[in-house]
């Protein structure tokens, strides 16, 4: 990790040996052997973009952690879990499944409102080639709220 191009210079560099833990490479048994809240800081990394969280359910260590390990994995990993619990333990795997489940339901919302755009847009112009009005006669006709209007107009 350090060129030196002059060998003189070595003898006042030392050689500290230097231990590097991987997470993807410690096999999922081993995760267990860590005593403190690293086992699961690193078992989190090792999996926090897999689709199946089968790994965290059911694991002790993730349904009673303390909350600064909770706090770490948040910092360490960037994942966006968040819990609610006040005291000293959290459950990691409520919260994960919590943070799922909502941000599935915010696709679903998302998906709901989008297909509700499109078919006032369908109607608006349905009714603007019926009856030859513009588009703002249509939604003005429709009673559609002057804040929303913008959004069709846009997409007409």
């Amino acid at each position: 990790m350090l060129s030196v191009t002059d060998e003189r210079l070595l003898k006042f560099v030392p050689d500290y040996k230097l231990n590097l833990l991987t997470p993807a490479q410690i096999p999922e048994e081993d995760f267990g052997k860590f005593r403190t809240g690293l086992g699961a800081i690193m078992q989190f990394a090792k999996h926090r973009n897999d689709q199946d969280v089968n790994w965290m359910a059911g694991n002790k260590r993730f349904e009673e952690m303390d909350r600064e390990t909770a706090d770490l994995i948040r910092t360490v990993t960037g994942a966006d879990i968040r819990f609610d619990e006040k005291g000293e333990v959290v459950n990691m795997w409520a919260a994960w499944e919590n943070g799922i489940n909502q941000a599935r339901n915010d696709g679903f919302s998302d998906g709901e409102a989008k297909g509700r755009d499109t078919t006032m847009v369908n109607n608006i112009r349905n009714l603007m080639e019926t009856s030859g009005w513009t588009a703002q006669q249509t939604m003005d006709a429709l009673k559609i709220p002057a804040a929303e209007q913008g959004k069709y107009a846009a997409q007409l």
